[in-house]
């Protein structure tokens, strides 16, 4: 009977710590996990893009085209081409800056629904 006892002291203790651990993780470890993930994706995204070699060559002629009409469609092509991209740039890093706040403010919302219903009860 006693380890039976003793085992359950255990396990409520143990799920209590976690339960109070869980906010202290979140807003540590997990926050700094979180915004290592948002920086890697937006730095993969730039490199999807290839937004640098983009600017790198931005002035270069297409096709080896060095004739001035060549250079002028070259130029207007690839800024066209810079636009798009970085609207698309702008909005994956608008999306995972947005999934980082959300993160953010989960425990915070979580809890305050929790306080509502509570209310209601």
């Amino acid at each position: 009977m006693t380890f039976i006892l003793t085992s359950l002291k255990i396990v409520a203790v143990d799920i209590s710590w976690s339960i109070v651990y869980f906010p202290i993780w979140w807003y540590s470890s997990g926050l700094k996990m979180a915004a290592l993930f948002v920086f890697r994706k937006i730095s993969d995204a730039e490199q999807a893009l290839a937004i640098g070699i983009l600017l790198r060559y931005l002035f270069k002629p297409m096709y080896a085209d060095y004739t001035k009409s060549g250079r002028a469609i070259s130029l207007v092509v690839r800024i066209i081409h810079l636009c798009v991209l970085l609207v698309l740039f702008i909005v994956a890093t608008i999306f995972y800056f947005t999934l980082f706040i959300v993160w953010l403010m989960l425990i915070p919302a979580v809890i305050y629904f929790i306080y509502l219903n509570a209310q209601v009860i």
